[in-house]
């Protein structure tokens, strides 16, 4: 990162975190409607790919691709969630004739990692730090999953209290410090070094960070 142009990063964190922070509020749809969940989590995850596409297209030529790979990854995550049921219950099973319990953190890790690999392979075309985007990928997931079960667990629980007492706007606040955000912002701050480096025969037809 040239720290002499730090702030130009903020032109594209904040509307990267806004993103993830659209994402988050779209989580708790289904615990506002009586519509089928997949649908749901299927139209947020549009949503969000849609306006990253908007925001990413103006530094990369590929973004459609790094953003369809998304699409698909996110299809995969939403309608097979049957197959990866049938897997915890064999887990489940085993458990219970004492073997090992099941991995679904190593299960998540392997499902996002296998796409921040795909989306790395997009970035390369084009930009020489892109190997970090795995490493930023990772430790998004870790993080805003240690974040959710420590922190994010005992504050969610204040604020959804708070709002069924009339305090919604202090349940908003839940929103804005969800795990999402803070996954956004982590893979935000590697995405905007990783874009504004690009390979020397990609100067003269992307736009970096610097240059809009």
């Amino acid at each position: 990162m040239r720290i002499s142009n730090f702030k130009i990063y903020w032109r594209f964190l904040i509307p990267w975190v806004f993103i993830g922070f659209i994402g988050g509020l779209g989580l708790f749809l289904p615990e506002i409607s009586d519509l089928d969940f997949r649908l749901q989590f299927l139209f947020i995850g549009i949503v969000v790919l849609t306006l990253r596409y908007f925001l990413l297209v103006r530094y990369f030529k590929r973004a459609s691709l790094f953003i369809l790979l998304g699409l698909i990854w996110t299809v995969l995550g939403v309608y097979g969630g049957d197959l990866l049921e049938s897997l915890i219950s064999i887990f489940l099973v085993n458990i219970e004739q004492g073997n090992s319990p099941p991995n679904l953190f190593g299960l998540s890790l392997g499902y996002f990692l296998s796409l921040g690999i795909a989306e790395w392979l997009v970035l390369r075309m084009e930009f020489e730090k892109a190997y970090l985007w795995i490493l930023a990928v990772i430790l998004g997931l870790v993080i805003s999953g240690l974040y959710e079960f420590t922190f994010f667990s005992f504050v969610g629980m204040v604020l959804i209290s708070a709002a069924y007492f009339g305090a919604s706007p202090l349940a908003f606040l839940l929103f804005l410090f969800s795990p999402s955000v803070v996954s956004a912002t982590i893979t935000g701050l590697f995405l905007g070094y990783i874009l504004n480096n690009p390979k020397d025969n990609q100067q003269s037809n992307s736009s970096t960070l610097e240059t809009i």
